[in-house]
């Protein structure tokens, strides 16, 4: 859809109109009929409205629904004025509006009387939600495109994306002999952290596709989409309104997943992506799409290729650098700031280490903080950030407080709080300008089944998240089958994804032993070499834990020394006594409101003893196991009693004959078949 304004002098008999118009009955019905008239005139495809008149110039809007509609501007523009008997000079001014001014000048014209209300002339295109701020949508327009493949491709070396983009502006400006009037061969899918690469770099394409003449108008936006959008109005109705004012344009959809790399999405978050996708579908030979994603949305590119099956998206990505490219990168980030690229800067980047523009950025932007307050404003050099304030305070956040009320535990509870500390430590070091290698916060949590290392793992990455270490936060859980490829190559680029996809998080590797379980150890090893390299470039923006039992996780780490050298913390967790196996049966209990009644400590405490002495007790898993059967053996009981007689503490009173010791001895002693004391 294209949106003008176009300006045009009167003539003497036009001016002499002018002043006319102030007559009621000369001014606002005849306009508003012209418009009508000459939208009939041209099928529903055109629609002229008069905006403003004073000065002896006339302000005309336009809107065609495509360019195939859109006839010589010009006389356009005089069929119209002529209908009221006015004549414009030849020199007719052109200029193509965005969305935002469209609605300004057709407010004008209600002012002005020249509309009968602000939302008519736009329900004529069906898009009059678009300015209900449902949909939060930038806009971008360019009055004239003149910049050649060479310069994007520039532009492209900049953002450190040109590996990828390049050989898409060879295809974007190969020449076609014959082009059909309608149809879009590919759509697009970007990939940065940053969200100022990502919209440099659909800038670029915008660009391309502009000076190609692949697009027929000279606007594009960027939508901002999350799974939360269907909590407010209805902006996925909205998002189909915004394709029909944009065909022949260029859209952008920014969407940020919930939960991205828990791989769950909400259901609102499902529909979002469905929604999203069946528009661009939808609208898909009218509207060239771009989806923007951050690398890390692994689970979103799949999600949105399966549902984009039948279109051609052509995907492109930040690459990395180092070196000499890398140290480049930061030169032209101090020549955009005005300031020298002082060597410390450029010692920043480790050796040997690959960095996105995104993470360079993200160097540059804490070094250049500093610098303006160490060498540039001396006068602020002893205050300190906010996030070294931040890291002064005591750990904060709910997870912090559910460890510390987890039963048992011990040693795990007083290593991580190690790890905090030092983590935080490690920050106020950089916020002081002293140089410190970055933290590498590897841990191995050891330990036999149901002794909560998932549990704990879990809660650590929120601690994490919650207090600011981390930028994310999430969990991503791994197993062997998740790292392991089935042909030899296939190993590294899998592990690598992983690692992608858990940047500013944890990853979590239960059973890591297993990485080394297989016959000729080919593949576990290839797996294996890849993690190390992967835990020293990401040392600073992830934190992997190992899980498993002591024994073969001590394997594990014989098998590499590289991977024992990276490991910052070493986990134990214990098994539970019989104590703390009653507490936590306590605790689920509680979680319930369901009281223990006077007794059952007495009588499940020696069953506990008991089952302990298995070779493969289930530690909490056992505990649990005996709270659900307790459950299940109290409903039985209750459903003997009197049905009238039953009260609500019957209800949420557990008793000592509820647990049924005879069931906890032949469970524990069944797992002990082929072993004698």
């Amino acid at each position: 859809m294209l949106f003008y304004k176009c300006s045009a002098g009167l003539d003497e008999s036009g001016a002499a109109a002018d002043k006319k118009r102030k007559d009621p009955a000369d001014r606002p019905a005849k306009f508003i009929s012209y418009s009508d008239m000459m939208f009939e005139q041209h099928k529903k495809k055109i629609f002229c409205f008069a905006a403003d008149i004073s000065g002896g110039i006339i302000k005309i809007g336009v809107i065609a629904e495509n360019v195939i509609a859109a006839p010589d501007m010009d006389a356009l523009v005089k069929e119209y004025c002529g209908m009221a008997g006015l004549t414009v000079s030849e020199k007719i001014k052109r200029e193509e509006l965005t969305i935002g001014e469209i609605e300004s000048l057709t407010n004008l014209a209600w002012q002005n009387d020249f509309s009968r209300m602000t939302c008519d002339i736009m329900e004529k295109f069906r898009i009059t939600e678009l300015f209900n701020n449902w949909l939060i949508f930038d806009e971008y327009r360019k009055t004239e495109y003149t910049e050649s493949k060479e310069k994007l491709r520039e532009r492209a070396e900049v953002l450190l994306c040109d590996e990828s983009m390049g050989p898409e502006l060879d295809r974007i400006f190969t020449e076609t002999k014959h082009k059909p009037q309608k149809g879009i061969p590919v759509h697009y899918m970007i990939r940065s952290e940053d969200t100022e690469v990502l919209e440099g770099m659909n800038d670029i394409l915008a660009g391309a596709l502009e000076a190609a003449d692949r697009v027929y108008n000279k606007r594009h936006c960027i939508v901002h989409l999350t799974g939360r959008d269907r909590l407010h109005g209805d902006p996925l109705h909205a998002l189909e309104e915004l394709y029909e004012a944009y065909r022949g344009g260029i859209v952008g959809l920014h969407y940020t997943a919930e939960n991205e790399n828990s791989g769950a999405y909400s259901r609102a978050g499902l529909d979002v992506l469905d929604r999203m996708c069946d528009t661009m579908q939808k609208y898909r030979d009218d509207v060239t799409t771009v989806f923007l994603l951050d690398p890390r949305s692994k689970n979103t590119r799949d999600a949105v290729m399966e549902r984009m099956s039948d279109s051609t998206i052509v995907e492109i990505d930040e690459q990395t650098v180092s070196g000499g490219r890398a140290e480049a990168y930061l030169k032209e980030l101090c020549r955009g700031h005005g300031v020298r690229a002082y060597a410390d800067l450029l010692r920043k980047p480790a050796a040997g280490r690959s960095y996105r523009a995104s993470e360079l950025n993200a160097i540059f932007a804490e070094w250049y903080a500093k610098e303006l307050k160490t060498r540039y404003y001396p006068q602020y050099r002893e205050i300190g950030t906010a996030r070294s304030t931040a890291a002064a305070v005591k750990v904060k956040g709910n997870a912090y407080s559910r460890l510390q009320e987890m039963t048992g535990l011990e040693e795990a509870k007083k290593l991580i709080g190690k790890a905090l500390d030092y983590y935080k430590v490690q920050r106020l070091f950089k916020d002081k300008g002293i140089a410190r290698n970055d933290p590498a916060m590897h841990m191995v949590f050891t330990g036999n089944p149901g002794t909560a290392k998932t549990t704990v793992a879990r809660l650590f990455a929120n601690i994490m998240k919650d207090n600011g270490l981390l930028r994310y936060g999430d969990l991503y859980e791994v197993g062997r089958a998740d790292l392991v490829g089935r042909y030899v190559g296939w190993t590294a680029q899998i592990v690598k994804e992983k690692f992608a996809a858990a940047r500013g998080g944890v990853l979590f590797i239960d059973e890591a032993y297993a990485l080394v379980e297989d016959n000729n150890g080919m593949y576990g090893d290839e797996a294996i070499n890849t993690i190390v390299q992967e835990m020293e470039n990401k040392r600073d923006d992830i934190v992997v834990i190992f899980a498993g039992y002591p024994d073969k996780m001590e394997t594990l780490l014989q098998r590499n020394p590289g991977l024992r050298s990276r490991i910052a913390f070493h986990v134990r967790f214990d098994d539970y006594d019989p104590q703390e196996l009653f507490e936590i049966v306590g605790h689920m209990a509680a979680a319930e409101h369901i009281t223990l009644a006077a007794g059952v400590r007495e009588k499940i405490i020696p069953a506990f003893r008991e089952a302990i002495r298995a070779e493969d007790f289930g530690n909490g898993r056992f505990a649990r196991n005996v709270y659900e059967r307790a459950l299940m053996d109290q409903a039985s009981r209750i459903v003997k009693m009197d049905a009238g007689g039953v009260t609500e503490e019957d209800l949420k009173t557990l008793l000592p004959e509820d647990f049924d010791l005879a069931a906890m001895r032949q469970k524990s002693t069944a797992r002990r078949i082929g072993f004698t004391e």
